[in-house]
């Protein structure tokens, strides 16, 4: 991986990181620079999250990195996830995480007709939109229709690709931006701002890949959620249990 230049980036509120990702981020930085991949870490704080991962990524484009990983700073994950997302050279990759807390109406609506360790992911909200509800796997990966960028790693090619063709904006640093993570044509916030980017470059016909095994948590209060592969088993065990379903 010696050609590789992974640009970590993170935007945050008032600097505030939580420790099991600074732990986190010291175990990527320790499991790259082991397998000789150059690494440069930025922040940028501000109350927009989507303008600051703007204003990162076109820092990013100025810089001679091959590689833009996005993550937010409340996650916890595990310090060779990094390199595994490299490994699959795909031009967006990424893992899905829950949203929020458990939603304890639909966890006891689900222990009726699911087994707990079924019905706990689908107590949650996911980062990922699959398509058509379904998902299939290619040596651990899957296409999907989008992904949140809590912890995105997109390939330098996409994002100029992207940039490019981008409506451009004054970002939160007074610097004009390529509006590619912040809906800016249609006026879109809240979690419509989350999907904006994979959206955009699912248009010009390019892939999203997850990585479902992933082990990355929410940091709140406490520690949350379970991976996103528990729910493709869940569905697994559903389908098994339905002749004739697909």
């Amino acid at each position: 991986m010696r050609d590789r230049h992974v640009w970590i980036a993170t935007p945050t509120v008032n600097a505030v990181m939580a420790s099991d990702y600074v732990a986190s981020l010291a175990a990527t930085l320790a499991d790259l620079h082991g397998r000789d991949v150059n690494v440069t870490y930025r922040t940028a704080d501000g109350p927009d999250a989507p303008a600051q991962r703007d204003a990162l990524a076109a820092d990013f484009l100025r810089s001679e990195a091959s590689h833009l990983l996005l993550v937010n700073p409340d996650m916890a994950f595990d310090g060779s996830l990094c390199a595994r997302l490299l490994a699959r050279d795909a031009p967006v990759v990424g893992a899905a995480y829950a949203l929020r807390s458990v939603d304890l109406a639909r966890l006891r609506a689900g222990l009726a007709t699911r087994a707990p360790e079924s019905a706990l992911p689908h107590a949650l909200d996911w980062s990922v939109r699959l398509i058509d509800g379904r998902i299939a796997l290619e040596n651990g990966f899957g296409r999907v229709d989008a992904l949140a960028p809590g912890y995105l790693l997109v390939a330098r090619a996409c994002l100029a690709e992207l940039a490019a063709r981008a409506p451009r904006y004054r970002g939160p640093f007074g610097a004009p931006v390529p509006a590619l993570f912040r809906d800016v044509t249609a006026g879109g916030v809240g979690w419509t701002q989350d999907f904006v980017f994979c959206e955009a470059w699912r248009a010009l016909g390019g892939d999203v890949w997850l990585y479902p095994a992933a082990q990355v948590r929410r940091i709140t209060e406490g520690r949350y959620g379970v991976p996103f592969a528990q729910v493709l088993a869940s569905l697994r065990r559903r389908d098994e249990r339905t002749p004739g379903r697909r």
